[in-house]
């Protein structure tokens, strides 16, 4: 009779009770194959449908969770921004499942960028802490793929830059889809190289049923005492109409000290031949038009600076040391940003 009503006369909101209340039935007769076949069903109907915790039995709960967590396996939202199979999106999609993020050991979601296939990390530990490239293409910053999260662009406003560090709590993230390819015509000029979108959690994900507050958090410590809290705190009202949660996240480490790597020193720069050779083509006026244009304004000879017998204007051993001065100055942090 239900069957009969589902194929012809209900809606898809009735069809949706319709199949929840065969599924309930077959649980309690322990036809649990035909309340299975009914949650899938339902779930291809409505996706995201979600039990009474209160009132639904604590069987057909489970058996629920366990059906979603199987299909959330295979669907994404980030292409169409609709749910769908990801074998059937349009597009080239990486899913990432929190089960795979913990199993894969991150400590943050700037770490997952590193494993990712198609993907160059430039990481300065600066500003912006990480330059993220996608399929080969180098720019000045990360402004070329487009980063949201649950859909909310993440981009800066101004510049469309990408500011991705170790800010992101992984406690709260359920999956991260990447589009690989432009995605312009659904989000615009920064969806140019792809789309990365962090999926959070829902308050009820982190809730056991029959319970009303649930607690995700990860606490590591490591060398370079290196501390980490990363914890997701989420309640729901008795009667399940309102939930909420909160996310943290604080990371504090001291981190290797690279400047005892050449590249990384800030010590003052002693003067070489090389350095020398280095100022004098830079900063030698030679151009008889900007020789001229110099004249104007200066004399001839000074401190810093004579002219040789071309004319030409050059650096004396006076002004290559005070140029070395002033580039010591700036690595002595004499200038504060």
């Amino acid at each position: 009779m239900m069957q009969k009503c589902i194929n012809s006369g209900f809606d898809e909101k009735q069809k949706v009770q319709a199949y929840r209340l065969i599924a309930k039935t077959q649980l309690e007769l322990d036809n649990d194959s035909l309340a299975q076949n009914a949650i899938v069903s339902l779930l291809q109907i409505e996706p995201q449908f979600q039990p009474d915790y209160l009132t639904d039995p604590t069987r057909f709960i489970e058996v629920l969770q366990e059906i979603k967590e199987q299909n959330n396996e295979q669907l994404v939202t980030s292409v169409s921004k609709k749910a769908e199979n990801i074998k059937e999106a349009p597009a080239t999609v990486v899913l990432l499942t929190s089960k795979e993020l913990k199993n894969r050991g991150y400590l943050d979601l700037e770490a997952v960028m590193h494993d990712l296939p198609g993907f160059d990390i430039s990481r300065s530990n600066g500003n912006l802490y990480s330059h993220i490239y996608q399929r080969g293409y180098r720019s000045i910053n990360t402004n070329r793929t487009l980063f949201l999260v649950d859909g909310v662009e993440e981009n800066d406003l101004w510049s469309s830059n990408v500011y991705l560090s170790r800010q992101y709590p992984l406690s709260n993230i359920k999956n991260v889809e990447i589009v690989y390819g432009p995605a312009s015509t659904m989000y615009g000029s920064n969806a140019f190289l792809g789309v990365v979108n962090v999926i959070t959690k829902e308050p009820w994900e982190l809730i056991e049923p029959g319970k009303i507050f649930g607690v995700n958090a990860r606490l590591t410590y490591g060398s370079y005492n290196t501390k980490m809290v990363d914890i997701t705190l989420a309640a729901r009202t008795k009667n399940n109409n309102i939930s909420a949660s909160l996310t943290g996240r604080v990371f504090l480490s001291d981190e290797q000290d690279l400047s005892g790597f050449p590249e990384h020193s800030y010590e003052p720069r002693e003067l070489t031949d090389e350095f020398t050779t280095t100022y004098h083509n830079r900063l030698d006026i030679t151009n008889d038009s900007l020789v001229g244009v110099f004249l104007a304004s200066h004399p001839a000879n000074g401190t810093f600076y004579g002219q040789n017998g071309s004319g030409d204007i050059i650096l004396t051993d006076a002004g290559v040391n005070q140029a070395l001065a002033y580039d010591n100055e700036v690595y002595n942090n004499a200038y504060i940003f």
